[in-house]
This record gives C-alpha cells, structure tokens and sequence, in this order.
C-alpha cells in the first residue's frame, strides 16, 4: 500500500482496518455514529467512553468495541480538532472499566 494522503476520519479509518488486515484495495465509506459519553479534562483533552451491556472477552476488550472507539476516536478528532489518547470501554454487568492508549495513525 502506498503512503498517501488522508483527509477525513473515515478514510484514515479505512487505511488502519487496511494495515491490520493486508488489504489491497480500499473502499472509502462515510464515517457517523454517536458516541456513548465524551470526558472532557480540565487539560482539554477529549476522551471516548463507549458503554456496552454484556460482559466482556474474559476480562478483555471485544475487537470490535477497540475499533469502535477508534471509530469514535476520529470522529471527535475531526469535529473538536483535538488529538484523542486515551478511550474507555466500560462493560457494565461485570462493573469493568478498560482503559485504552489510542496511538496516532
């Protein structure tokens, strides 16, 4: 895959799932969705908390609920134009709170 420049969240969405998985082709899709609860710090920094009700992977993230809150990572990147670190997944039956670094694309 060739280095090239990513304007919107959805495509530098796309070119991570493409670096995870060996894909050789991307296909651009529009970006949406309604984030659960949004920490904002005395620092500014914004933070993504995503709230599932189930349980989790025995005490580990789902992989999917780790894309979702990169999903939502950028989309608050975009719209506050701030750089999201950090995520939480909170899986409420089992009162268990993941926290995540999330790196820079």
């Amino acid at each position: 895959m060739r280095n090239m420049c990513v304007k919107s969240s959805a495509q530098r969405l796309c070119l991570l799932f493409a670096r995870i998985f060996g894909a050789e082709k991307l296909l651009f899709v529009q970006l949406q969705g309604v984030v659960d609860f949004i920490i904002k710090t005395a620092k500014g920094e914004y933070i993504p908390v995503e709230y599932k009700d189930m349980n989790s992977n025995c005490g580990k993230a789902c992989i999917d609920h780790k894309y979702q809150l990169v999903a939502y990572a950028l989309l608050i990147e975009e719209n506050f134009d701030a750089i999201v670190k950090w995520g939480f997944v909170n899986y409420i039956p089992e009162k268990l709170i993941l926290q995540f670094e999330l790196r820079q694309l």
